[in-house]
């Protein structure tokens, strides 16, 4: 079988990459002569698969700088909505610009960053094009191209779920006559989402004597997490200032602030600190030159907890068990709470877990003395 673009594949390390050279007649439009980029995948029935795809994109790409210097009007009027032609003149990065331009303000940097990654996963499987150019078989290869890469069913829905929105609200902003092309697409039942373990008993003590030993910041974030189940990115973006120790009831007050925002309305919460997490406190504040509990995992206004997360987790499975990341501290902390018969909407009240009930929006919710009862239960030291 013979593959479009596939002499334009070039491997390195086992890794398949894209390496062609741009013509000369549309070089004007680009800072450098070739398009060389990783396709990120060590198949080559896939990186095949990519290579059709982006030389397909480029073609329709270069066709669109030549067709600017023909003196064909309906080629040339690029922001017509004209249906004369069958096209709405919005292609996907159009609508991708659009959409962070006027929502990402008010919903961050993490927003975009999921957005512009979603829509640059579409793009490389099924072109940048005019949205009345995409129909019912433009879905279907999305979702094999994004199954192919090794996402998660999960993953690959997230990422429908954006564009869909994306496309919705650049339809409703300009006013569109096109139906949504990203809707009602079929996931077979892969059952391939992965149930993160929790840790036992036995290995949070583990984790608790390593992080003690080697008493660093990145061992701080660990402990911290281990005796509160928090989750990473309310860890990571703790303010000191946030940081309680100084009173009746020690504790770190989870809220929002300017480099994450929270899950859940519920996630907003304060925690009573014990054992590894009470210890990791009071290094925190012992050790605090700024702002932020975890500087390093704070750039230009961002909250990087996906760093935290790769350097968390390999440091998790290379010293405690290959099968643990570190969010399994999380569910651990659930497990413990339920052995010690822990009420629900008390462990909800811990972990900034919702519950569907009306009651829930009713009183203040339970008191730091009330839940460090409960914390005191599973304390391990």
């Amino acid at each position: 079988m013979c593959y479009i673009g596939a002499e334009y594949l070039l491997q390195r390390d086992g890794i398949f990459y894209y390496n062609r050279r741009i013509p000369d007649d549309v070089s004007a439009q680009y800072a450098s002569k070739r398009v060389v980029f990783s396709l990120k995948t060590r198949s080559r029935s896939a990186a095949l698969k990519s290579a059709a795809s982006v030389t397909g994109q480029l073609e329709k790409q270069w066709l669109h700088f030549r067709s600017e210097k023909w003196p064909i009007p309906v080629l040339t009027n690029k922001t017509s909505h004209s249906t004369d032609t069958g096209l709405c003149g919005v292609t996907l990065s159009d609508a991708l610009d659009v959409y962070v331009r006027l929502k990402g303000g008010e919903k961050g940097i993490k927003f975009i960053h999921h957005a512009t990654r979603s829509a640059n996963y579409t793009i490389e499987a099924i072109g940048n094009l005019d949205l009345c150019s995409y129909d019912g078989k433009s879905r279907g290869v999305l979702r094999d191209a994004l199954l192919e890469r090794g996402l998660a069913s999960s993953s690959a829905k997230r990422i429908f779920a954006s564009v869909r929105a994306m496309v919705n609200f650049i339809i409703c902003e300009h006013g569109l006559k096109v139906a949504n092309p990203f809707l009602n697409v079929f996931f077979p039942e892969l059952n391939d989402t992965k149930k993160r373990k929790p840790f036992s008993i036995k290995e949070i003590s583990l984790l608790h004597d390593k992080c003690r030993s080697t008493d660093d910041d990145v061992r701080h974030l660990v402990a911290l997490i281990s005796d509160t189940g928090v989750r990473l990115g309310e860890a990571t973006g703790l303010k000191v200032a946030d940081i309680k120790i100084d009173c009746p009831t020690p504790h770190i007050h989870i809220r929002p602030n300017p480099i994450r925002r929270l899950k859940t309305k519920q996630s907003e919460r304060q925690v009573p600190l014990i054992g590894a997490s009470l210890w990791a406190a009071k290094r925190l504040i012992t050790n605090s030159s700024g702002d932020y509990a975890f500087p390093r995992y704070v750039k230009n206004g961002t909250c990087l907890s996906n760093s935290a997360s790769a350097t968390l987790n390999k440091w998790i499975r290379s010293n405690i068990c290959n099968d643990l990341v570190v969010h399994g501290l999380r569910h651990g902390f659930r497990d413990r709470l339920r052995e010690v018969g822990c009420p629900p909407e008390i462990a909800d009240s811990l972990g900034g877990w919702s519950r569907n009930s009306i009651g829930e929006s009713y009183g203040d919710g339970y008191s730091l003395k009330a839940k460090h009862e409960w914390l005191c239960k599973i304390a391990l030291d």
